[in-house]
Parts: C-alpha cells; sequence; structure tokens
C-alpha cells in the first residue's frame, strides 16, 4: 500500500461538529449504471434526488458514453450532504464532467459532506473530469473519494480545488478543508491519500509553506489505475511537458509518479486560472494515450 500526502500539513480532524437544523440539510444522492451491449455503452440504472440533476448528452462515435452532472442549488452550504456513486459495468465506458465548477459557500460553523464512490469491472473505462471546486473564505468541506477497480479495468480520475473566490479578491484564509481519496484494485488497497487543514492557523501554514503548497492558489489531482500505468510517467516527465508547464505560469509545479498499478499527478499553483488550462492538456493527453479516444475535453469543460 502506498500512501501519499502533503506531509507538513498536520492529520486533518473530523471537522466541524455543528450542523444546521433539521428540516433544512441539502441531503441529495444519485447512484448512476452503466452498462455495455453489442458494442454499446448505455445507462442502465439511473436515480437522483434534489439538488442532483443527470444529464446524457449526445455521445460522438467511438467516444465513452457521456454523462453530466448538475447541482440544482448553484453551490453547496454548511450542513449539506451529497452522496454519488457511478458504476462501470464489464466492457462498459462512460465520461462524466459536473456542469460547472463547484461552489462551497462559507459557513458558520457546519460540516458540508461529500462522498464518491466510482466502481469498476473488467474492461471497463472510467473518466471523472475535473470541473473545479471553489472554496469560498470561511467554507467547510469534507469530501471521501473512493475508486474500487478490476485489475484489467481503467480509470482516470481528476479534481482540481481552488482556494478562494479568486475573481472577487476573497481568498480561502479561515475555515476547513479535508479531503480523503482511496484507491483499491482487486479489493487491495494500493493508495490513500489524505490532506486538509482547519482553522485560519493551519491554513495559513498549509498555503505558506515551502514543502506544502508553496504560496499555491489552486492544485490538483489526476489518478490513472489500470495497465501499463508506468507510462504516465514516461508520457508526461518530459523536457516538452516541462517546458508546458513553464510556459503555463512561473508559479506553476507538476509531478508525476507511479505506484505500481496506478500512477499519481499533481499539479500545484498560481494563477488559477492558468493551472485549470494546463490540467485540461494533460487530461486530453492522457485520455488520448492511455484510452485510445479523441484528445479533447466535453464541451461543458470549456463554457
Amino acid at each position: 500500500m502506498a500512501v501519499s500526502s502533503l506531509e507538513t500539513l498536520a492529520p486533518p480532524k473530523t471537522v466541524g461538529a455543528a450542523r444546521k437544523a433539521e428540516g433544512t440539510l441539502g441531503r441529495g444522492s444519485a447512484s448512476l449504471s452503466v452498462a455495455e451491449a453489442r458494442g454499446r455503452s448505455f445507462l442502465d440504472t439511473r436515480y437522483f434526488s434534489d439538488p442532483f440533476r443527470i444529464f446524457t448528452p449526445r455521445t460522438a462515435p467511438g467516444e465513452p458514453l457521456s454523462l453530466v452532472s448538475s447541482t440544482l442549488s448553484g453551490g453547496l452550504v454548511g450542513g449539506d450532504q451529497l452522496r454519488f456513486s457511478l458504476a462501470v459495468q464489464a466492457g462498459a465506458a462512460a465520461q462524466m464532467v459536473g456542469q460547472a465548477a463547484e461552489k462551497v459557500y462559507g459557513s458558520n460553523g457546519a460540516l458540508t459532506e461529500q462522498d464518491v464512490e466510482l466502481t469498476l469491472a473488467e474492461d471497463g473505462w472510467l473518466e471523472w473530469v475535473p470541473q473545479e471546486t471553489i472554496l469560498f473564505d470561511q467554507a467547510r468541506l469534507e469530501r471521501r473519494f473512493s475508486i474500487r477497480t478490476a485489475a484489467q479495468s481503467r480509470a482516470l480520475v481528476g479534481d482540481m480545488v481552488v482556494l478562494g473566490r479568486l475573481a472577487m479578491g476573497e481568498h480561502f484564509t479561515d475555515g476547513a478543508f479535508s479531503d480523503t481519496w482511496q484507491l483499491e484494485i482487486d479489493g487491495e488497497l494500493v493508495w490513500m491519500d489524505r490532506f486538509g487543514f482547519e482553522g485560519a492557523a493551519a491554513v495559513a501554514r498549509g498555503r505558506d509553506d515551502a514543502f506544502g503548497l508553496a504560496g499555491a492558489e489552486a492544485f490538483a489531482t489526476v489518478v490513472y489505475a489500470g495497465p501499463e500505468a508506468e507510462r504516465v510517467v514516461a508520457l508526461l516527465r518530459t523536457p516538452e511537458w516541462d517546458e508546458r508547464v513553464a510556459r503555463a505560469g512561473k508559479g506553476l509545479r507538476m509531478g508525476v509518479t507511479c505506484l505500481g498499478p496506478c500512477s499519481l499527478v499533481r499539479v500545484v499553483g498560481s494563477p488559477a486560472h492558468e493551472l485549470r488550462r494546463l490540467l485540461g492538456d494533460i487530461w486530453k493527453h492522457l485520455r488520448a494515450e492511455m484510452g485510445g479516444y479523441r484528445s479533447e475535453l466535453p464541451a461543458l469543460w470549456s463554457i
């Protein structure tokens, strides 16, 4: 088992005991399953409750089944509890993207919780395309990603976090953020990552420390799990990509490592919009090379 983290940050606490008053909670859930028949992937289970909505745009020939999630609330507040699960059955292929960036508003103490469970059977393909999560100042968010795959399936899962409503000059200076990732392949835990901070002092330390975020205003994670995981390192650890990172912004840094049956890409730095653009380029490259699909992103990602 491999464990990865930003070591200078103290292990996150279970943040926020306070809750919204009963009857005001946003308790939403969604459960999807994608199956395959006669060479075509299709949605065979679709369940969701408010504030979730699930859409199925037209899928281009030769591409994975296109799925889009949306939250009608327009953002998350303290006390919201959201659960999302997606299962890709044997031989099926799916691409999931959010309709827009997820905004987490400031809280007076209540915790926002998000759980994402992704499951892949043999020979399945899943893309979880990252739209950024924006932490407003005073936001309190605890997230948990659980990825369970079969050895011969392929998962490309990404995420991006922006520390503040930067377009309005607002930075995430106080609040709480706890992020847990867990990857199992054939029932064996192969990678786990836990990262976070709570309170103004911890936020400042985590953002400013040279061995933490080193002043970054955003950071992103991409996980590839599947056959030939070591190729991800060969694809991205090149002079060409070093130059592309340097051109994207002096404050951006990218690291790539292989952990046996999975590879991990981390990008941190500023400005956030250049990090997002670089993340998009990385994604297009990996989906083409590791999945054999077109080197392009969903149209919604670019809006």
